[in-house]
């Protein structure tokens, strides 16, 4: 996933796939989806929106 955000094919303020979609695209169980998203939260990468999803923090924003 981080490479994808890196490349753009996950541009800044998009919406990154569910957990069911990562656990379809990477062939990974749940909880490794889960931690995908929670390690790419804690390092700032994406924001999680409440009933919207997940999206990538644009380049300025990262902490």
């Amino acid at each position: 996933m981080l490479q994808r955000i890196d490349s753009g094919i996950y541009p800044p303020r998009t919406l990154i796939p569910s957990i069911q979609r990562i656990q379809q695209e990477f062939g990974v169980g749940r909880n490794t989806a889960r931690h995908v998203i929670a390690y790419l939260t804690e390092e700032g990468r994406v924001r999680p929106v409440p009933s919207l999803g997940t999206f990538v923090v644009p380049p300025g924003d990262l902490q």
